[in-house]
């Protein structure tokens, strides 16, 4: 079985070996949480990748998940009152958020 990205559907043929989709894309995976100056979650933060319109909004327990296209991507957190923060794109990356 194998999973062929295209621009709106996802082929699976039979008989081929599956492979990690993020891998077949080049893209790296990115599992993070947003938090504030006390630790406590930020729901609603915005995180995108540097230079384009390809982003996440934190959930309840302010965790987003997000492919990224390399390792050295950018990712500019913000929310509402707070000071944005960009860090470099890492499989597991936590951001603390501090008022403006």
């Amino acid at each position: 079985m194998a999973i062929i990205p295209n621009s709106r559907y996802i082929t699976i043929k039979k008989g081929e070996k599956v492979h990690n989709l993020y891998a077949v894309q080049g893209n790296m995976k990115v599992e993070g949480k947003v938090v504030d100056e006390k630790g406590e979650p930020i729901i609603g933060a915005t995180v995108l990748i540097e230079g384009t319109n390809r982003g996440s909004v934190t959930d309840i327990d302010g965790k987003f998940v997000l492919s990224v296209p390399d390792k050295h991507a950018v990712l500019v957190i913000s929310y509402i009152g707070m000071a944005t923060v960009k860090v470099t794109a890492q499989p597991e990356v936590t951001v603390a958020l501090k008022k403006e």
